[in-house]
């Protein structure tokens, strides 16, 4: 039983590493096809960014809220006051308060116009009466305007769920000189990277375990059905028309291999001959010329 898995263990082994051959030699010779492959990508993923490319513009105040108190002899000298039972109150209800429909037509009377030009966001610090308030527009001047416009008119609408509050600026708004949604090439460029090295890799894997090719002497058992009398090195020789692989140099390493495995061949296939008493001997090739 163990000898069994002991084969079992070294059969997937041999399969895994002739898979990786494959691998290597695939990539080998298709190399610039993925190189090509992805610098068309990159190109038109990096045009369709540039030709939908809209800017938008971020403009930004930061403030704290404060809500009046009725009990004068806490705080007479100001008139407002702060504890953190207000603040948790506050940022759970601005939010909905910029989100309603009473607000945002507010807004639009106060911009005289029939449609808001842009997002607005409003972010709370925890445990505080410290908010931040974030418009984003297409047009800086929009931006800018939609903000000064809520800073303006908040209090006239919280009052009436918070009671009177003020907003004591902390970071005045300022018209945007620049984008705030900058394209990142560099990243569209690693992204193209990353999904042609992917799927060029699952292309190759599965070219790889498709390919019938032989490349052990049991594939010639198990996918022909014939003896394997020998395996030859490979010998690279020139381009020239007059290179003969078949006389390899014996004076390197791959030489003395190539000429001892044509001897073990030649043997091979004289007494198989003599066995059959065959007289004709066919040679075939997958390349032409090669036989």
């Amino acid at each position: 039983m163990n000898t069994m898995n002991a084969n079992r263990y070294k059969d997937d082994t041999l399969d895994l590493h002739v898979l990786l051959k494959d691998v290597l030699k695939i990539i080998k010779r298709a190399w610039w096809i993925c190189v090509a492959a992805f610098v068309c990508l990159s190109a038109v993923y990096c045009g369709y960014l540039k030709y939908t490319y809209v800017p938008t513009y971020e403009a930004k105040a930061s403030f704290t809220v404060n809500t009046t108190t009725s009990y004068a002899e806490i705080a007479a000298s100001y008139g407002f006051y702060y504890d953190s039972a207000n603040a948790e109150q506050m940022a759970k209800v601005l939010p909905y308060i910029l989100k309603s429909s009473v607000f945002k037509e507010i807004l639009k009377d106060e911009l005289d116009t029939d449609k808001i030009n842009g997002t607005i966001t409003l972010n709370a610090i925890k445990n505080s009466n410290l908010f931040s308030i974030s418009v984003v527009s297409k047009d800086p001047e929009d931006a800018k305007a939609i903000l000064d416009a809520v800073v303006k008119r908040l209090p006239d609408v919280s009052r009436y769920v918070i009671g009177e509050t003020k907003l004591n600026i902390i970071q005045p708004s300022s018209v945007p000189t620049s984008p705030n949604n900058k394209v990142n090439y560099l990243m569209a460029i690693l992204i193209c990277f990353a999904v042609t090295a992917g799927v060029s890799l699952v292309v190759i894997v599965i070219t790889a375990l498709f390919r019938k090719t032989i490349q052990t002497e049991q594939d010639f058992g198990d996918r022909l059905n014939m003896n394997c009398l020998g395996i030859i090195p490979f010998t690279k020789t020139g381009k020239k028309k007059n290179d003969h692989p078949i006389f390899a140099d014996e004076s390197t390493e791959n030489g003395k291999r190539y000429a001892e495995s044509m001897k073990a061949v030649s043997l091979k296939v004289t007494r198989a001959m003599q066995r059959s008493d065959a007289k004709v001997l066919m040679v075939t090739a997958a390349l032409a010329n090669e036989g």
